[in-house]
């Protein structure tokens, strides 16, 4: 729903604070969210990211939460895609009312 909150599991989003050992899991009571923050988009609008780190107990998963912006229209195949660090994710598509 347009305005809510989605999460999803990334890789390869690059270094967290505070710092951990590549392959561990991200912590449960310290969360290590990434030195950079992800651009996320929904068709072309970009969406808020609320949280973007290491996913917690999950070794090797980034877990990014945003908001699906208010703009974007009610489809069923509405195009997400990812930018961090100069690189773009594929795109996949979700469903929005």
């Amino acid at each position: 729903t347009r305005g809510s909150r989605v999460s999803f599991y990334a890789s390869g989003l690059g270094s967290v604070s505070p710092a951990i050992e590549a392959g561990l899991p991200g912590g449960t009571d310290v969360l290590n969210r990434t030195v950079q923050t992800p651009q996320v988009f929904f068709d072309r609008f970009p969406a808020s990211v609320v949280f973007s780190g290491l996913a917690p107990g999950i070794p090797g998963r980034y877990w990014v939460t945003v908001l699906v912006p208010a703009g974007v229209s009610s489809a069923t195949n509405v195009s997400v895609s990812m930018t961090i660090g100069g690189f773009t994710s594929n795109r996949v598509t979700i469903s929005v009312r």
